[in-house]
């Protein structure tokens, strides 16, 4: 077989025994044919580990490779990613988490899209869902048609300025990667346990890498209470994984700031500060808008200088 049509699949599970059966059935049920399995196990506690074997016994016959590689220590998000790519030996490499589920074609529509162009990051559509029931309710699709990959004439450049301001990239479990970018930038960075993807952009942007998106539907995302997008009915308005971010923030992102950008950042991590324990009704989302945009001095600051004086780029520093 030619390796340059393999895709590996790399199944990333941790505590995932609710849901993995059903991830796995929609990798088996993929159109595309050429697909290698990896499940990346993160020293799960319950028996996650376990239903991967008895199903792979079964279904093994479907891949052209399939394996679960585990690990005596838990050692985060990055780690587990890492040790699934690592093990890999498609062109093309596809994470998915242990609770997600890949539309039939998700693998296909990757693939042809990326013919004959040079693509190392493709995003795809997403949609939220959750289950009420043994019904499934769908809930938004991310992202929204107006995102900023959508724009036209954009550069890996702009992409990572805009990146420094903010990670705007909510639907990550869409990512479809061409392998030769860990070879050429390097893996995920296993110093934030908890946080794969917003560094990997900012690294790969910054390296001159572009971003490319595909108007398709390829993953549902499931929202329950212990996803990244959260299913609890208390939702705070400012995420845990805002807060939890703010280190990673200021050995990265930080720096590229100026002093005005610096202080712009700092009001609004203290006003998420104060009010992280509010609940994400409607009206704390009108209060919370208001103190981090209405009452910001540097919020006004800045949109005086781009639109009377012209002037890009406020908060970074020159020469970024």
């Amino acid at each position: 077989m030619n390796n340059s049509n393999l895709v590996s699949i790399v199944l990333i599970t941790y505590n995932s025994a609710s849901y993995v059966i059903e991830t796995l059935e929609s990798i088996a049920g993929q159109t595309y044919k050429d697909i290698e399995l990896i499940i990346s196990d993160d020293c799960s506690s319950d028996h996650t580990v376990t239903l991967c074997k008895s199903w792979l016994e079964e279904h093994k016959e479907r891949f052209f490779n399939a394996e679960i590689v585990t690990t005596e220590v838990n050692s985060g998000i990055p780690g587990n990613c890492n040790r699934g790519i690592k093990r890999a030996q498609g062109a093309w490499i596809k994470l998915i988490a242990g609770d997600d589920i890949l539309l039939p074609t998700a693998i296909e529509d990757n693939f042809e899209f990326t013919k004959g162009k040079d693509i190392k990051i493709l995003f795809s559509k997403i949609q939220l869902f959750k289950m009420v029931g043994d019904e499934q309710v769908n809930l938004s699709v991310k992202p929204s048609n107006h995102h900023l990959l959508l724009s036209k004439g954009l550069t890996a450049k702009k992409l990572y300025h805009t990146l420094l301001h903010a990670d705007l990239i909510s639907f990550t479990p869409s990512v479809f990667f061409n392998a030769s970018i860990f070879t050429e930038i390097g893996f995920f960075d296993e110093r934030y346990r908890l946080m794969e993807d917003y560094p990997f952009w900012l690294k790969a942007t910054k390296n001159g890498i572009m971003l490319h998106f595909m108007d398709k539907l390829t993953v549902l995302y499931r929202i329950h209470d212990q996803s990244v997008f959260g299913g609890a009915k208390n939702e705070k308005i400012v995420s845990k994984a805002y807060l939890r971010n703010e280190n990673f923030r200021r050995d990265n992102v930080y720096p590229n700031y100026s002093t005005f950008g610096l202080l712009n950042a700092k009001y609004i991590y203290g006003v998420n500060n104060l009010l992280k324990n509010l609940n994400a009704n409607s009206f704390n989302r009108k209060v919370h808008l208001f103190l981090v945009r209405y009452t910001n001095p540097f919020y006004w600051i800045n949109a005086v200088g781009e639109k009377i004086f012209g002037i890009k780029n406020m908060k970074l520093k020159r020469g970024v």
